[in-house]
């Protein structure tokens, strides 16, 4: 399990590395606005999954990865609308959504591993 929560931060790592080489597309007056809460959410993202892993008890773990999945639907609307606002090229758009799909896989086994697993 342990392998399997190295992969997911690592994901994460990339997922913040290549988000602020694309939100560097963002126009300047963007930057204080879109380009702020979509890093602010990468950040968010990275803290509850590091919650996740640092909880002792099943129902905190759970608890955490289920505002992680909320975040990663939140992290996905915006660099959605950054690609739609014309801000974010789609290949890059599409790049850093296949990231985030696969983080979202990988949150979603693990709330059912951590569900399957008795006390």
């Amino acid at each position: 399990m342990a392998e399997y929560l190295c992969k997911m931060t690592v994901k994460m790592d990339d997922i913040i590395s290549y988000g602020y080489c694309a939100l560097r597309q963002y126009p300047k007056s963007e930057r204080f606005i879109l380009v702020t809460m979509t890093a602010n959410c990468m950040w968010e993202l990275s803290t509850l999954i590091q919650s996740a892993v640092d909880a002792t008890d099943k129902r905190r773990k759970l608890a955490y990865m289920e505002q992680a999945d909320k975040e990663l639907k939140k992290l996905k609307s915006m660099v959605r609308s950054g690609m739609n606002l014309k801000f974010l090229p789609f290949a890059k758009y599409e790049f850093l959504s296949g990231l985030l799909v696969e983080l979202g896989r990988m949150i979603g086994a693990w709330q059912h591993q951590i569900s399957q697993h008795r006390d």
